[in-house]
């Protein structure tokens, strides 16, 4: 019973924390084009990272805004 018990609860954690990783699959990494200018404000500290280089670059679980370089 208490075996069944600590399976039951092992894969409501294993059941958490992977809903937990598909929802902030999404703030993990940013891919600029080459015709973006993304900002990206970092949540704890606030820091503001600007990146107009096409490429992939970590975006910290932070909030980003991209703008067209033609506008």
């Amino acid at each position: 019973m208490v075996n069944q018990t600590n399976k039951i609860v092992t894969i409501a954690i294993v059941a958490v924390i992977a809903i937990t990783a598909l929802c902030c699959l999404g703030s993990i990494a940013e891919d600029v084009k080459n015709d973006q200018i993304v900002v990206n404000q970092v949540p704890i500290t606030g820091t503001m990272e600007v990146w107009s280089q096409p490429g992939m670059y970590a975006q910290k679980f932070g909030h980003t805004t991209t703008y067209q370089k033609t506008e």
